[in-house]
């Protein structure tokens, strides 16, 4: 079954002038020469100590034309952020940003999310996701791009559609007619369960990609990029100062799932130690948990047993890798 989200925050800016390519190439941690047309690469702007500015996907959809499509967040600062850092290294070249977003002055855009299980065999894709790889975008009917993220953040295949409101209605109303509707507390399970970052919960401006389990953003073999020697020296010295892991576990009392995120983390020695902070929770039938915590890299160990808020425990399952 295809199943189908509207997201808050999401946002789709386009960029574009001759200049484009190698403005981005300077300023990004993506290779723009092994982005070809029709593709997408997932990456981030990084200040000068390697700290995450953005983190989008970029889609190569024209010659000369590139789209960055991303997380907002809360009151979209993180849209405001990639705005402001891109402005901040632009001087004389030719690019030219474009926001169809309803305080712009171009025409406004509208965002659906499609979720498919490709291990499901008793059914197949509906067209015309079944014709999008993962990291390719697409236009149909030259009004709708479809665009296919692939399974990393969720565990299924991710696409998204971008249309006028009117147009993208109609098209779900006639051509997807059997769509079911999946819920943000149902995406959350499956996003904590790939140990997958969020901006405003992982994806924060203090932390690292390579903390984030994020190292496949970053294209080493490219030129340079701001950050690029704290991200090398970090690699070369080992291991990134924090990991981001998965927790499961019981819980012992009820507790209310927006009060959690950011609660410090405890390990079980005689005299407790913070070791780190929880920063996403989904508990599906109120005894069972799962959760992502970003904890001090000597914590960050698959068995470890944790205690966080109100004395409930769990186990670290799953520890995020920092390598490709």
């Amino acid at each position: 079954m295809l199943e189908n989200f509207t997201p808050n925050h999401w946002n789709w800016i386009s960029i574009t002038g001759k200049d484009v390519k190698d403005f981005l190439q300077r300023l990004s941690t993506i290779d723009l020469d092994q982005v070809a047309m029709g593709n997408g690469a997932t990456g981030c702007f990084l200040d000068s100590t390697g700290k995450i500015q953005s983190f989008f996907t970029l889609w190569h959809y024209l010659p000369g034309e590139y789209s960055f499509e991303f997380d907002g967040g809360k009151n979209n600062l993180w849209k405001q952020k990639l705005i402001q850092h891109i402005d901040y290294f632009t001087f004389s070249e030719d690019i030219l940003l474009t926001d169809p977003q309803p305080e712009s002055h171009a025409p406004k855009l509208e965002c659906s999310w499609f979720f498919w299980d490709q291990k499901n065999e008793e059914s197949k894709c509906p067209p015309p996701f079944d014709k999008i790889a993962p990291h390719k975008t697409y236009v149909i009917d030259d009004e709708i791009r479809i665009s296919n993220h692939g399974e990393d953040a969720y565990g299924v295949s991710w696409f998204s559609a971008w249309a006028r409101p009117a147009r993208l209605m109609q098209w779900k109303e006639v051509s997807l007619p059997k769509l079911q509707t999946i819920t943000l507390e149902q995406l959350e399970e499956k996003r904590i369960q790939q140990v997958f970052p969020k901006v405003g919960h992982e994806i924060l401006d203090q932390q690292n990609p390579l903390e984030l389990g994020l190292m496949n953003t970053i294209q080493s073999k490219k030129g340079c990029y701001p950050g690029q020697e704290v991200i090398e020296k970090i690699l070369s010295l080992g291991s990134p100062a924090k990991r981001l892991v998965q927790i499961q576990g019981k819980l012992t009392s009820k507790l209310e799932q927006n009060n959690i995120s950011q609660k410090k983390l405890y390990n079980l020695a005689t005299t407790p130690q913070v070791i780190g902070k929880i920063t996403s929770f989904s508990s599906s039938d109120q005894s069972k948990f799962t959760a992502l915590a970003l904890v001090n890299k000597i914590h960050a160990k698959q068995g470890l047993e944790v205690r966080f808020a109100s004395n409930n425990h769990g186990t670290i399952t799953k520890v995020s890798c920092y390598e490709n």
